[in-house]
């Protein structure tokens, strides 16, 4: 009976043993809590940064999904401080760094979201040049016209 008695005791022991995560993981995990919490109340900057810290550890299976949340973060709609270009390039990182993470597919649609985003505010941005120099030429054939 006794021998049961230390069986049953050495059986839980190593079960409980098994259900712990290792200390990295742990942190790594707790990191990303407090990070999805910061995100949560508004605090976007503060959660990438999280994010971004989680990213540099060496658990592939944390520091995607830590790379990926800090990618979307930098796009969110609601962030005042959002940065496509930004976004884009921590998506292309995770790609590359990840190419057979579990938000692979995703993360690629949002690089070429993204691409188009920064593709089309660069055509504006030249578009909006080219009507300011037209606006000038206008200007000056109104005055040669008017002398």
């Amino acid at each position: 009976m006794r021998r049961f008695g230390l069986l049953i005791i050495v059986a839980l022991a190593a079960g409980w043993a098994g259900t712990q995560a290792p200390a990295s993981n742990t942190k790594n995990s707790a990191d990303l809590r407090r990070a999805e919490d910061e995100a949560d109340s508004g605090h976007y900057q503060s959660a990438i940064q999280t994010y971004e810290k989680a990213a540099a550890e060496p658990r592939p299976e944390t520091a995607g999904e830590a790379l990926y949340q800090a990618a979307y973060l930098e796009a969110f709609y609601d962030n005042p401080q959002r940065d496509y270009a930004q976004a884009f390039q921590s998506f292309d990182d995770y790609i590359k760094r990840y190419p057979r993470g579990a938000r692979l597919k995703d993360a690629k649609n949002w690089r070429s979201i993204l691409k188009t985003v920064l593709d089309l505010r660069a055509e504006n941005s030249r578009l909006g040049r080219k009507i300011d120099e037209l606006k000038q030429i206008d200007i000056l054939h109104e005055e040669k016209r008017a002398q």
